[in-house]
C-alpha cells in the first residue's frame, strides 16, 4: 500500500507541468523570436512591463503585459506568436450598458476591484472582480455583452450563520 502511494506521488510530481503549472516570470529576451517578432509587428509603440510562461496540458503560452495610456493590457501568445487572448482594463463606464445594468442587479452593494474586457478570437466578455460580504468575498464573474453571465466564481470565508 505504501509503495502505491508513494509511486502515485512520485508520478504527480513528475507530471506537474502536464496538470498546469503556475506561470513562470520571465525575461524579455527569452521570449520565443515569433512571439518577439508578433509583439513587435503589432504592438510597436507599446511599452512591454511584464512576460509569464505558463505550460498548461503539454502547450506554452506567453502572456505579455502592456503599459498603455496608464492602463494594462495583457496579451496571450502561442509559440508560434499567434494571439490567443486579448485582456484590456478598463473601468465601471466603459462597460456596455446591459453589463453595467446586470452587474448592478446582481450585486447592487459589491466594492468593484477589476474591470477587464477580453477578446478571444471574435468573443468578447467582461471580466469583473469585486468584493461581497462587507469584503469577506470575493467575485469572480465574466458577462457576455448582452449582460448574461457565463461565468462566476465565489471565493472567501464562508458567512457566518444567523442564530
Amino acid at each position: 500500500m505504501n509503495i502505491l502511494r508513494y509511486s502515485t506521488i512520485v508520478l504527480m510530481c513528475s507530471m506537474g507541468p502536464a496538470f498546469g503549472a503556475d506561470p513562470e516570470i520571465i525575461p524579455y529576451d527569452k521570449l520565443p523570436e515569433k512571439v518577439k517578432e508578433a509583439v513587435k509587428a503589432k504592438y510597436p509603440d507599446w511599452k512591454v512591463v511584464g512576460v509569464e510562461k505558463t505550460v498548461e496540458d503539454g502547450e506554452t503560452t506567453f502572456d505579455v503585459e502592456f503599459a498603455v495610456k496608464g492602463k494594462t493590457i495583457e496579451v496571450t501568445f502561442t509559440e508560434e506568436g499567434m494571439i490567443e487572448e486579448i485582456r484590456k482594463e478598463i473601468t465601471l463606464a466603459d462597460l456596455p450598458k446591459l453589463v453595467s445594468a446586470a452587474l448592478s442587479k446582481k450585486y447592487p452593494r459589491a466594492r468593484h476591484e477589476e474591470f477587464w474586457e477580453v477578446t478571444e478570437g471574435e468573443e468578447v466578455t467582461y471580466n469583473i472582480v469585486l468584493r461581497i460580504a462587507q469584503g469577506r468575498k470575493k467575485v469572480d464573474v465574466t458577462f457576455d455583452p448582452k449582460g448574461t453571465i457565463v461565468e462566476e466564481e465565489i471565493t472567501g470565508a464562508p458567512m457566518p450563520k444567523k442564530k
